[in-house]
């Protein structure tokens, strides 16, 4: 009993790493054209970006602060938008000083 009940569990672990990672790829070139659309970023920043938001997506899903019937393709490019931003505006007061 508890071999199997061991077994469910890193499948239903591996399942979820597999739709992750297809997730993450699905979602790059939509993450990229609207962040390129949006900001005057290069391709290396871009995909910084990307990484740091499932960085924090996978922070906020350990922490409890995700909810259960989230749109996750919204979630992941406002969490997008609202890191270009910050960084533009970091650019931008670097060359004001």
């Amino acid at each position: 009993m508890w071999f199997t009940k061991k077994l469910c569990n890193y499948m239903v672990q591996f399942d979820y790493s597999i739709i992750v990672q297809q997730f993450y790829e699905e979602l790059k070139p939509l993450f990229m054209n609207y962040i390129r659309k949006n900001f005057e970023l290069d391709y290396d920043d871009i995909m910084d970006i990307y990484a740091d938001v499932w960085i924090a997506v996978r922070s906020n899903i350990i922490n409890g602060k995700v909810e259960k019937d989230t749109k996750w393709r919204a979630y992941i490019l406002k969490m997008g938008w609202n890191q270009a931003n910050k960084l533009k505006h970091r650019r931008q007061d670097m060359v004001h000083i």
